[in-house]
């Protein structure tokens, strides 16, 4: 008499069948590139949950705040094109590179007392754009790499340059702030990669920056995870999740200035690999 074929006993069995399916796919059975020199990622990013505070406190204590989604209703999503990938110069050594954009407007009345920008009062139906343009290089070297792992280390730069303009309509002249601001920021990355098998991989990052100088701090974090499938011998496809934060506080004419800038992003992608 045979067992009753149970939840647990159906799981293990499982179980045994993907481990040796693992176990007798080898490298060579797979006709895709091991160690690629050149990695592009190409497809549509979108960003959701956008949130940018400014935070400005006097000298007496009392803090304004100006939510740009809240406020100024700015969206809080975004879908635009965002370009990654690396090159590898040998065996353990690599420059990593990404690039896209974002644009976005927003409309809001602001009533009759409106608000203060910049020592500029904007009043009644006032029309905010922002453009910003994100851009990474990064060296990375491979401490940990075999045919299944690579885990590395790094730094480079983030290159964010933002302009944004608010313009109310109310009275004869226009009242106008603008704010154009390209900051490189220097940051120390940890990375890690797993071939599942042949053609599954598996990779996260994380890329920081602290810096708390005189009258200046600043902090950035950038957390991406990845999963791709390499279905052709030049040709793949992935999935990321991403999440980014920066803050920057400084001390402007007696005032503390705080900027806090966060979202969260997907993006689906081609793969393409020599």
């Amino acid at each position: 008499m045979h067992a009753p074929l149970t939840p647990i006993r159906l799981l293990s069995a499982n179980l045994v069948l993907l481990m040796a399916l693992f176990s007798t796919t080898t490298w060579a059975d797979e006709d895709n590139i091991r160690d690629p020199k050149l990695v592009l990622n190409v497809g549509p990013y979108h960003i959701n949950s956008i949130a940018t505070d400014l935070l400005i406190t006097s000298g007496v204590g009392a803090t304004v705040g100006l939510s740009f989604e809240n406020t100024l209703s700015m969206p809080s999503t975004a879908d635009v094109q965002r370009f990654d990938g690396y090159f590898r110069y040998d065996d353990r050594n690599r420059i990593e590179f990404s690039y896209y954009g974002l644009k976005r407007r927003g409309q809001a009345d602001l009533g009759v007392g409106g608000i203060d920008i910049g020592g500029t009062t904007f009043v009644g139906v006032t029309t905010s754009d922002s453009e910003a343009t994100i851009m990474k290089a990064l060296w990375s070297h491979s401490y940990i790499k075999d045919n299944k792992y690579d885990f590395g280390i790094g730094g480079g730069v983030y290159i964010n340059s933002s302009k944004t303009t608010i313009t109310d309509s109310t009275g004869p002249t226009p009242n106008t702030a603008t704010a154009d601001v390209t900051v490189g920021l220097p940051v120390f990355s940890l990375r890690g990669a797993w071939h599942i098998t042949p053609k599954w991989q598996i990779w996260a990052k994380q890329d920081l920056f602290f810096l708390n100088i005189t009258d200046l701090t600043s902090a950035l974090s950038d957390f991406t995870f990845a999963v791709e499938h390499q279905t052709f011998k030049h040709v793949g496809f992935g999935a990321n999740v991403n999440y980014f934060t920066t803050t920057a506080s400084t001390t402007v004419e007696g005032k503390d200035a705080e900027l806090i800038r966060r979202y969260s992003g997907a993006m689906l992608y081609a793969k393409f690999v020599m």
